[in-house]
């Protein structure tokens, strides 16, 4: 556009004519887009993850379920040496699904701090007032997070199957005798 100045190019604003001795900027729209679109990239990322450690976390009791039906199949079948691998397995399972857990839950804080930012710098530039809800929902409301929840599920099915290994073995022990 020859009424756009170079300053402006340079800066990336757009202009449309002239008003007043100064130009309609259309600059702010440009601005709440990019800030939309950087709003839009963090809820995608934060939401993508969100699912992912909740598909994690489910297939983790799908294998815990089918290995612990494994472990009462093989103690009914006096394969005692099998139910001992089978509670060594899922206690492995246990460590490595909260391993995959924390690392889910480092990149869903990246996109709750992206998210976070983004909302903030949406709402000063547009003038509306949003609900900050990444920090309301961050805020302590007496129930339990996802985190300690998970967290109580791995140590229980771990703790489990630490039983249920030294029931194998007591059972071995118990057969060579």
């Amino acid at each position: 556009d020859d009424h756009q100045s170079v300053r402006a190019r340079r800066q990336g604003h757009l202009y449309r004519g002239r008003a007043s001795g100064g130009c309609v900027v259309s600059a702010m729209n440009e601005s709440i887009t990019r800030l939309t679109l950087a709003k839009d990239i963090a809820f995608e990322w934060f939401k993508m993850h969100s699912e992912q450690r909740l598909k994690i976390f489910n297939f983790f009791l799908l294998i815990s379920g089918i290995s612990i039906a494994g472990y009462f199949t093989a103690i009914q079948a006096d394969a005692h040496i099998a139910a001992l691998v089978v509670s060594f397995f899922v206690i492995l399972m246990c460590v490595t699904f909260k391993l995959l857990d924390m690392r889910t839950s480092e990149l869903i804080k990246i996109g709750e701090y992206s998210l976070r930012r983004s909302l903030t710098a949406l709402a000063s530039s547009t003038s509306v007032e949003f609900i900050d809800l990444v920090d309301m929902a961050e805020q302590k409301t007496g129930t339990f997070s996802y985190r300690f929840t998970f967290n109580m599920i791995f140590v229980s099915i771990a703790i489990i199957s630490g039983l249920g290994a030294i029931g194998a073995i007591y059972s071995l022990i118990g057969n060579a005798s």
